[in-house]
């Protein structure tokens, strides 16, 4: 026996046991290829990821640039199947509307609308023929903002809304033009599609005011026929159907005008205020409420009071909305007893400024 070493086939016990001797490995078939199936499923998951992602950021990038028809968006949507429509189109279409207007040109003002939405067709001319009974100096409609995208590089078609504002003045009444604003909702349906317009509202008036819209709806948007009453100091509008009112109450208008603005000139500090009003004759509180505006709140004595202001020299023009029922030689002819109060006839005013 070697020194410090166990003898052959004995273990030391200070190093443990010995291991045993190797076993032949039986042989048996390979293990099969791995699937490759998650790998491309992957594969594929993450390109349309990123396909995804690259649409998406045109799309953004499109619908950012949509208002800017110089920027790269209607550029791109010029190409081949690109779809979009300019600032150029737009005024050019506003322009052609404005002068329709002015020349009685009911064919010229209707081919902006979209012929086959026949009620829009039988509003918008309900509205021309209404515009057309009154004594307008200025009428033009200017383009105040755009909603949504306007161009489409892929050759989908567009459709966005243009916040327009019909500018008017009433000759002799107002002391300034006055902006009422409507919202179109534009469509071009492919490349060489015309403009169209679908649908019209009342633009938002985005405040936290009293009304939703900006001096939307007026009595020619309100009523299928208006009647227009002049006499020397107010133009009085209401439906059709209360012309006999308009003409039996005409003089208890003036009078009322003449007698309450005495009252205010007296009474009032010194600025300039219109002699003249236009008087809308409403068949009650809802109506009245519901004409150059959509409330925010419910027609109560509070709002409809509330609602409407005495004229100032910060008027551009006076429409005077209020219930035929006010309108009796009682009421109209009383004068407001002391500057602080709104004279009597005036509790149905909202002063338009602008």
């Amino acid at each position: 026996m070697t020194q410090g070493h166990p003898p052959p086939g004995h273990a030391d016990p200070r190093y443990g046991a010995a291991p045993p001797p190797a076993q032949p490995v039986p042989w048996g078939p390979p293990p099969p290829p791995r699937s490759r199936r998650g790998l491309w499923i992957g594969l594929a998951a993450g390109a349309l990821a990123l396909a995804v992602c690259a649409g998406t950021a045109v799309g953004v990038g499109l619908g950012l640039r949509g208002d800017d028809e110089d920027g790269s968006a209607p550029k791109a949507a010029a190409g081949a199947n690109g779809v979009t429509v300019t600032d150029a189109e737009l005024t050019a279409l506003l322009d052609r509307h404005s002068k329709a207007l002015a020349a009685k040109d009911l064919d010229g003002y209707l081919a902006a609308f979209d012929p086959a939405r026949k009620e829009l067709i039988a509003g918008q001319t309900q509205l021309f023929r209404n515009l057309g009974k009154l004594p307008l100096s200025v009428a033009r409609y200017e383009t105040i903002e755009k909603q949504g995208r306007v161009s489409d590089a892929f050759g989908q078609g567009v459709t966005f809304q243009l916040d327009v504002s019909f500018v008017h003045q009433l000759d002799g009444f107002d002391l300034a033009p006055v902006a009422e604003w409507y919202r179109w909702t534009i469509v071009r349906a492919g490349k060489d599609a015309p403009i169209q317009v679908t649908a019209v509202t009342g633009a938002p008036a985005g405040g936290n005011g009293d009304s939703k819209t900006v001096y939307y709806p007026g009595p020619w948007d309100k009523w299928r026929e208006i009647h227009v009453e002049r006499t020397p100091y107010a133009l009085i509008i209401t439906d059709a159907a209360r012309a006999d009112l308009a003409r039996r109450y005409a003089p208890a208008v003036d009078k009322s005008v003449t007698s309450n603005l005495a009252v205010w000139r007296a009474n009032a500090p010194p600025e300039p205020v219109s002699d003249k009003f236009v008087v809308t004759l409403a068949a009650g509180k809802d109506e009245m409420t519901s004409l150059y505006r959509i409330g925010t709140e419910k027609a109560t004595e509070r709002a409809t009071r509330w609602a409407w202001s005495r004229p100032s020299a910060r008027t551009a023009g006076t429409r005077s909305a209020a219930p035929a029922s006010w309108w009796t030689p009682e009421i109209v002819t009383s004068p407001a007893p002391a500057a602080t109060t709104t004279p009597t006839w005036c509790c149905g005013t909202r002063s338009r400024t602008r």
